[in-house]
């Protein structure tokens, strides 16, 4: 097996040969080509890179998507449309008949977009907007099959079904001997005599680590960071998104692939990340939407009706959850047009762009400050007086396109590729005023005419672009009240807390390295309670050491447990803390539950919960606000052998993580996997559902372990879908041991 290091290496490949690709997803080389299983988003950039050609054949795997890994296997857009409009060829999409109208409903919404539109929803009522579009007449003249007289597309014209035989070998290449079999987590492929079996566990991406970056970022006021620039069909670069900054509080528009990842490589929180804004589903504008959801806490998402139901059905079709489920993965707010939106304290106007399928663009004002993003879209004058011409567009339509806003603060333009992009040659007749404030976005730097003075956006931190806003008497108060709110604590206190806190709470900065507060210092320097605004602060005690991030909170237990400060605090980057003295800390939650629940918190912790949850299979990937959060809801249990913390047959009312000791999952009485520490012994669907369950759990010896009621541990994994998603799977609960049954779809 080789993987994407020899990428472009130019040597031969052998017959059987096994290719990792990067992005996830496996090659194996056929007599009729290369043969690929599975389809992530940007593989296609895989492919471009590797010394044999895009495959086109594609075989789907057991699961369309994964969430352990936040991946679709399933995003077969781009390789479809490279194979039709520049190989002149169909793509041959192989996978059991079960996942034939799920694979067809994922193409679908991505190439052809909704099959009937109506905007009624996106538009205020009894309004009639200037230049309302009809997007789907729009969208079919995009739609013209150029190797068809101009017909429309459809289907069958770009992809071959073939369906996997339930038993036995199925041929899959005319005029090869090229067969496909299912079996158990992997995927069989024989070429004549040469057989190659692929594990499914071999599509994983290849995850890199982020740089080691030390220094946090701090937000702006009002600006944008360029997470990547390039378009789809790009080898060598990540595809565009970007963070839009608004009172230091980010949006993401559009956020890319492995957008966690990218986050982390620059250093950005993401928990100064307020939501999503989706511009349409492309699979290069929507792939890392759904991943976002799965692997944090419940974020809020930003597009319009139309394309929010759009996103749905393609996301129901990955995932085969029913969408009243998908819901339940958001914070839903539906953009409006024809009226200001309101963002973070911005104003947002959306618009309708030109594009294949319904796609919104947007104009940001803030503090006298004023931004653009065209969104995918197809800028030319001349075309699109043609579309008027020919009966595609109004002439309100028209005029609505054409009067592109050049005159304000920070442009963002995409110049993609034509047809269904604006051609960078058009844009490169603009004034040179114009281009000095624009930078272009979905752009290949080799598209780009030499000496037109048109830039493309750079990536990074570093090239953070902002206007400068002046800081009214209002920031620093919005800044603390948005911190507050960050703390589960402080959730449902009611606005005169609010005030109080504005009056008490102090800001304190620190340089990379200096020591906030020091162990030995404790006799001289007072108790406080702290909360990170921006910044890293690392807690070091006994040779051990936990990083805080910010929104994160600490040194409450030391207040109200009366005990000596035995941990130092250091900064481990530039940061900006809240602080409140001992004093005002009691002061604040007087006359609420939230002393009653830290020194919970304290007592629970006190029995190695931070370490459990930190080294658990299950919970490790939590962040420290959700760790902390689910600590709060653990209350300790103990049980003698053959104890049945859960009987196959009743309806689950609470759930366990093992501490020490080993436990028993049943299913139809015979035991399918014991688990240990660090474990989830419960049934998450049975709970949410209150039915009956299949499964039981019995101890297997002394067990001490935490259980969590089932009415704390449904509002939990309400705030944090994508843990939730993950414990519906008994397979991925049980660690991989026997098989206990498929996902249920009552899911959520």
């Amino acid at each position: 097996m080789s993987d994407s290091k020899g990428a472009a290496s130019g040597f031969a490949r052998k017959l059987g040969e096994i290719i990792q690709l990067k992005r996830g997803g496996a090659v194996v080389m056929t007599s009729a080509g290369p043969v690929q299983i599975g389809s992530p988003p940007e593989t296609i950039k895989d492919s471009m890179r590797y010394d044999f050609s895009v495959p086109s054949i594609y075989i789907l795997p057991s699961r369309l998507y994964r969430e352990e890994w936040g991946v679709s296997l399933a995003e077969l857009e781009f390789p479809v449309y490279f194979n039709f409009f520049v190989l002149k060829r169909k793509t041959v999409i192989v996978c059991e008949k079960s996942q034939r109208a799920r694979a067809e409903e994922v193409l679908r919404e991505s190439v052809f977009g909704p099959e009937t539109i109506d905007l009624t929803a996106d538009y205020p009522r009894d309004t009639v907007p200037f230049g309302l579009p009809d997007l789907k007449r729009e969208m079919d003249y995009f739609r013209r099959n150029p190797f068809k007289g101009g017909d429309l597309m459809q289907m069958e014209d770009l992809v071959t079904f073939v369906e996997l035989r339930p038993d036995g070998e199925t041929p899959v290449a005319k005029g090869h001997a090229v067969t496909v079999r299912r079996g158990k987590n992997a995927v069989g492929v024989r070429d004549g005599d040469r057989r190659t079996e692929v594990p499914e566990s071999l599509l994983a991406p290849q995850i890199e680590p982020p740089p080691d970056t030390p220094q946090s970022f701090e937000p702006p006021l009002f600006g944008v960071t360029c997470l990547g620039a390039s378009h789809g069909f790009d080898a060598t670069e990540p595809t565009s998104g970007f963070v839009l900054w608004v009172n230091h509080r980010g949006i993401m528009v559009d956020p890319p692939a492995n957008s966690t990842r990218v986050l982390e490589s620059f250093n950005i929180n993401p928990k100064h990340i307020q939501g999503l804004l989706l511009t349409h589903c492309h699979a290069d504008h929507d792939a890392g939407v759904l991943q976002k959801c799965f692997q944090e806490t419940k974020i809020t998402l930003y597009t319009t009706p139309t394309i929010f139901k759009s996103f749905i059905r393609k996301a129901v079709a990955l995932t085969d959850l029913p969408a009243v489920n998908l819901y339940d993965l958001f914070d839903f707010h539906p953009l409006s047009l024809g009226r200001p939106n309101r963002i973070g304290g911005a104003e947002v106007w959306c618009n309708y762009s030109l594009h294949s399928i319904p796609t919104i663009g947007f104009q940001v004002f803030f503090e006298g400050n004023s931004l653009v993003y065209s969104s995918d879209t197809l800028y030319d004058p001349e075309r699109i007086q043609k579309m008027h011409e020919t009966g595609v567009m109004s002439r309100d339509r028209m005029s609505s396109l054409l009067d592109f806003p050049w005159h304000f603060d920070m442009i963002f333009h995409e110049a993609g590729v034509p047809p269904l992009h604006t051609p960078a040659s058009v844009l490169a007749k603009l004034p040179d005023d114009v281009k000095k404030r624009l930078r272009l976005l979905h752009t290949d730097m080799r598209d780009i005419p030499p000496s037109s003075g048109l830039r493309r956006a750079d990536r990074g931190v570093e090239n953070t672009m902002s206007l400068p806003v002046r800081p009214s008497y209002r920031t620093e108060a919005v800044k603390t009240l948005d911190a507050l709110s960050r703390v589960d604590l402080f959730t449902d206190f009611p606005i005169e807390k609010a005030k109080e806190f504005l009056a008490m709470a102090k800001i304190e900065s620190y340089k990379s390295g200096d020591a906030v507060s020091l162990a030995e210092r404790r006799e001289i320097e007072p108790q406080k309670f702290y909360i990170v605004m921006s910044g890293q602060v690392e807690l070091r005690y006994e040779g051990r050491s936990i990083v805080y991030d910010a929104y994160d909170y600490f040194g409450q237990t030391t207040i109200l447990l009366k005990q000596a400060r035995r941990s130092s605090l250091y900064a481990k980057t530039d940061v900006q803390l809240l602080t409140l003295t001992e004093h005002d800390f009691h002061h604040f939650i007087r006359g609420t539950t939230v002393a009653t629940r830290l020194i919970r918190l304290a007592r629970v912790r006190s029995t190695g919960s931070w370490d459990l949850l930190s080294e658990s299979r299950i919970f490790s990937r939590l962040s420290t606000t959700q760790k902390t959060q689910l600590e709060h809801i653990l209350e300790p249990w103990d049980c003698g052998p053959r104890t049945h913390l859960q009987r196959p047959g009743a309806v689950p009312t609470a759930a366990f993580i093992v501490r020490r000791g080993q436990v028993n999952a049943l299913q139809a009485r015979k035991t399918v996997c014991r688990l240990s520490t660090g474990d989830f012994a419960g049934d998450a669907v049975g709970l949410f559902n209150q039915k009956p369950s299949k499964l039981g759990f019995v101890s297997h010896g002394v067990v001490e372990a935490y259980r969590v009621g089932g009415s704390d541990l449904k509002d939990f994994l309400n705030r944090n879908p994508g843990l939730h998603y993950r414990l519906m799977d008994h397979e991925y609960v049980f660690g991989g041991g026997k098989r206990s049954g498929a996902r249920s779809k009552h899911a959520f």
